[in-house]
């Protein structure tokens, strides 16, 4: 058989094809990316945040397989394709079990009587050398992720699994919270690795968002390691392909840090939500004295036992309402506390104020969500990248046992991250001198969010040189953080 791509790779661009954005994309995309074009790779990110988390109990007790459904269905209807036009696919939907979906893969191939090899990567789960308690003092946790980032001081709420000082008893030790996963950040080293070793297929679980595409080009071009721009620049096209459709010059890439991220998930208690409404004139005081009522006939004792309790505002009432519908807000109240009894007895208060509210008070009847339920907490660490044995699996296409096994290695150097640079526009534009108009924000800029690690990144956009001007003068650290938009009290 004649060599993979011979004479095509590392000669043309390579053409690589994303199906997967999250564990919800159609399985049917991998499908089409495979018809209807001519692709060299097809990749796909099935995993958020707490994909892993959501599904571990359930894999643990036999309830779950593991992996993301939606990765098998999409291999299951496309692999004939992916025999017949010889297409390589890297995806990291085997999330808690990527053996078991490369397993299964395998034995599809078998089935079918197709030339496809079959690989996994091992590596990211670390719940065997964590544990399952999270640690009881601050000097006992892995490093926060932000730890190393002076501009950045992680809530309270982030070491929400030590015990409260106030509430120690000596004879009674506190118990830890119980660990249901921890898999660090790999990246794109196994994938490449197993491609390097004759592999069609890569099942994968917890690497970053771009690993797939990163090793792709990677294989493509036979890269050496510390060709550090061409990599930066698969990197980010590994994004552009999943998330969007942009032009991207003057890329440059650096060593990676030393560390990893470790998602550790764990059982933080409890939590409710209870929505009312209210309608008519005077929302905000409304609003005013209904939390105030709350609190008050709670009393002191009940708070204190509530981990976080918010009132939260939502939604404006029209300035001029014509009817009861554009008179209405919602006010939400969300609490979190280890004590499910201390949840409940939020609903009995609203039940003793009912005939003490506001004129205007009404709600659903539905109050499923102000019955307690668990949640999962999330506690972003770093780990020293040394500490990984990311290895690549290839499993024997004539009985599905594993084959051989490939450690992937460490990067040959380290480079710490640097402060990131935090400050205003240094020379602002002068405010403009003509006639103005106010409008919204959205009808001159564009924007997006993302999150990672309980950290928010936005980034703000316009279209016109001379808006831009503006932009970079009106939008401060100050004005988009703390005060017009986001409320949010540190940068």
């Amino acid at each position: 058989m004649a060599a993979w791509r011979e004479g095509e790779i590392g000669k043309r661009p390579v053409r690589i094809a994303n199906c997967s954005g999250y564990c919800g994309d159609p399985a049917v995309e991998m499908y089409k990316q495979a018809t209807l074009g001519d692709v060299d790779f097809i990749t796909g990110d099935y995993l958020a945040e707490v994909n892993i988390a959501k599904n571990a109990e359930a894999f643990a007790a036999g309830q779950h397989p593991g992996y993301e459904p939606s990765a098998w269905e999409g291999l299951e209807m496309t692999i004939d394709v992916i025999n017949e036009k010889r297409i390589k696919v890297a995806l990291n939907g085997g999330a808690l079990n990527p053996k078991g979906l490369a397993e299964k893969v395998a034995a599809l191939v078998r089935q079918k009587g197709l030339s496809l090899t079959v690989a996994h990567i091992s590596g990211d789960d670390l719940l065997p050398a964590v544990g399952r308690a999270m640690p009881t003092t601050r000097a006992a946790a892995l490093p926060h992720l932000d730890a190393s980032n002076p501009a950045v001081a992680p809530l309270p709420s982030a070491f929400a699994f030590l015990p409260d000082d106030g509430d120690a008893d000596p004879s009674s030790p506190p118990q830890p919270a119980r660990i249901v996963s921890a898999n660090a950040y790999l990246g794109a080293r196994g994938i490449a690795a197993a491609f390097r070793h004759g592999a069609d297929i890569v099942v994968a679980g917890r690497v970053s968002d771009a690993s797939p595409v990163v090793a792709a080009a990677w294989y493509w071009w036979g890269w050496a390691e510390e060709e550090y721009d061409a990599l930066a620049g698969a990197l980010v096209a590994g994004h552009l392909i999943e998330c969007s459709a942009v032009r991207v010059s003057g890329i440059k890439g650096l060593p990676p840090p030393p560390t990893t991220k470790l998602a550790i998930f764990y059982k933080g208690g409890y939590e409710v939500q209870l929505l009312f409404n209210t309608a008519g004139y005077g929302w905000k005081e409304k609003c005013d004295l209904f939390e105030k009522q709350v609190r008050h006939f709670m009393g002191e004792e009940a708070l204190r036992k509530l981990d976080f309790i918010e009132f939260q505002r939502i939604g404006v009432p029209a300035e001029n309402p014509w009817d009861q519908n554009s008179s209405t807000m919602y006010i939400r109240i969300f609490a979190q506390s280890k004590d499910e009894d201390a949840l409940l007895e939020i609903s009995r208060t609203v039940g003793r104020i009912s005939l003490k509210h506001f004129h205007g008070f009404h709600s659903s009847l539905d109050m499923r969500t102000a019955t307690p339920r668990p949640y999962i907490a999330f506690y972003p660490a770093t780990l020293p990248q040394s500490a990984l044995t990311e290895t690549a699996h290839l499993l024997d296409p004539a009985t599905g046992a594993t084959a051989s096994s490939h450690p992937a290695g460490h990067p040959p150097r380290f480079e710490p991250l640097g402060p990131r640079d935090t400050y205003d526009t240094a020379a602002p534009a002068p405010p403009f001198a003509g006639p103005t108009r106010r409008v919204r924000l959205g009808d001159v800029a564009l924007a997006r969010s993302g999150d990672k690690g309980g950290n928010l990144n936005v980034g703000v956009f316009v279209r016109e040189p001379r808006q831009w001007d503006w932009l970079r003068g009106f939008l401060s650290r100050e004005r988009i953080f703390l005060k017009k938009f986001l409320g949010v009290g540190s940068l």
